[in-house]
């Protein structure tokens, strides 16, 4: 593994290129999510404030809580790609918020 750099106390690799396997895979997920919902929303979350953003939030962890619980009855290929479908909503929803205060 590369050099590891210290950034606020945490120890991140170097070169920043580096993804983790599973951080690159919830981002796929993220832009697949994005694009099945763009049109013809495409990037309407820019003019949402944080708080219009964070209140959505709470709807849609409901809807992974329901697809996992429904997981505990039955658990198909079907079933856990809705699980990560939800988790990539909830991603997304992370992201909008820190796109807009990072201007």
């Amino acid at each position: 593994m590369d050099e590891l750099v210290k950034d606020d106390g945490l120890s991140l690799p170097r070169p920043m290129e580096y993804v983790r396997d599973e951080v690159n895979a919830l981002a796929r997920d993220m832009e697949m999510r994005l694009r099945e919902k763009e049109i013809p929303r495409a990037d309407s979350w820019k003019g949402m404030s944080p708080g219009d953003l964070w209140v959505r939030i709470p709807g849609q962890v409901e809807k992974l809580r329901a697809a996992i619980d429904f997981t505990r009855i039955i658990a198909s290929d079907q079933d856990m790609a809705l699980i990560r479908r939800k988790c990539a909503d909830i991603a997304n929803y992370c992201m909008f918020i820190h796109d807009n205060v990072g201007k």
